[in-house]
């Protein structure tokens, strides 16, 4: 582990950003979390007290020069993760305007050793084959989808502007990140929160790779510490089926097992649909054409062999990264969910331990597999 890091990490209350923070305080690092002005900190209770907490904004270049000053490491985590076709210039802005704003405010400050930028595997694109893995060579086509398309520039204006300016930077590339912490819940995460709230009977063609929080998070620390300038690194896990994700959840949550196969016509339409709702009631939505399109039929199936050789990086298995990801919801009166209690049941009759079990930090260690056989 780096000695005596002055870290600074952007979007340090969202969900990555504040599972980078609890790990530097626990690594006993001087830390300042950047936020926006009003912004939901629950993720950052209990170590307020143990990290500067320094009010900013990606668009508002004078505040991101302050708060690069006497810093050695950036975590530049800051971005707003959504689908929705009605915030695209606040997705673009905060994932390029607002990455280019930090690495020269980076530049200026002078003293920064590393940077890590948090990228996404959407600008590794993604296949219409099972077998095609993809790493760190593979580059993403023309995306329809706005938080995709937006991630992409990113990750290119991060590494054009490093090149420029001689900077320290090193891109990590998270697959689904899922897990606790995730008060305002990501659409990665609300897919949890679905099946706990019913489920669903339906899937699609496809396939993802997901991954725990913690893991991503620590992944960002190996990467400051071990990673190539100039480098990309997947942050992966397990690659599974969309189908196979949610029997898990299913299993889990004691929700129908998927068994209705949905098409790429289908699901365009239902896209179209949940737009149109999402609009009426003024809130994200569930889905949207776009993500539909990309998604079905399509397998995010991804590599991090890179990552774990240089970084000495591991993840958890997709059993693991849901039974955390149901656990904390369980735990957490994060959304209104109707049958709580009944959840609890089959969660502890599968995996056999409670919810606050299973988020211990050695619940893991033993080596028992996360299902009851």
């Amino acid at each position: 582990m780096i000695p005596a890091m002055k870290a600074i990490v952007t979007g340090a209350n969202g969900h990555i950003g504040s599972r980078i923070v609890r790990l530097l305080v626990e690594g006993g690092h001087n830390v300042r979390a950047m936020v926006r002005a009003g912004s939901d900190r629950r993720s950052l209770a209990g170590i307020e007290g143990k990290i500067e907490v320094r009010v900013g904004d990606l668009l508002d270049r004078d505040s991101l020069r302050g708060a690069m000053e006497g810093r050695t490491h950036l975590f530049h985590t800051a971005t707003r993760f959504s689908h929705s076709p009605d915030e695209a210039e606040e997705i673009w802005g905060t994932a390029v305007e607002g990455t280019e704003n930090v690495l020269r405010a980076a530049a200026s400050a002078g003293s920064l050793e590393r940077i890590v930028h948090t990228s996404s595997c959407a600008t590794v694109g993604s296949s219409p084959k099972s077998d095609e893995i993809r790493d760190e060579s593979s580059i993403a086509g023309d995306e329809m989808e706005i938080y995709r398309r937006a991630k992409i520039a990113g990750e290119r204006a991060a590494l054009k502007i490093a090149r420029e300016l001689g900077l320290p930077l090193v891109v990590v590339n998270p697959a689904v990140v899922l897990g606790p912490g995730d008060f305002r819940p990501t659409p990665s995460n609300r897919v949890v929160l679905r099946a706990l709230a019913g489920g669903s009977r339906a899937y699609w063609s496809g396939g993802r790779s997901h991954v725990d929080v913690e893991d991503v998070a620590r992944g960002h620390l190996l990467a400051a510490e071990r990673g190539r300038e100039g480098e990309r690194y997947i942050l992966g896990g397990e690659n599974i089926t969309i189908r196979r994700a949610g029997e898990i959840l299913a299993k889990l949550t004691g929700t129908p097992f998927p068994v209705l196969k949905l098409g790429r016509g289908t699901m365009w339409v239902l896209g179209l649909g949940l737009e149109a709702f999402g609009r009426l009631r003024a809130s994200p939505p569930r889905a949207t054409r776009a993500q539909a399109s990309a998604a079905c039929g399509r397998y995010m199936y991804y590599s991090s062999e890179k990552a774990e050789r240089e970084l000495g990086y591991s993840a958890r298995s997709a059993e693991e990264v849901f039974v955390r990801a149901v656990a904390w919801f369980l735990c957490n009166e994060i959304a209104v969910m109707r049958g709580r209690a009944r959840a609890r049941a089959f969660f502890e009759a599968v995996v056999g331990d409670p919810p606050e079990a299973a988020l211990a930090p050695s619940f893991y260690l033993s080596g028992i597999a996360p299902f009851r056989s």
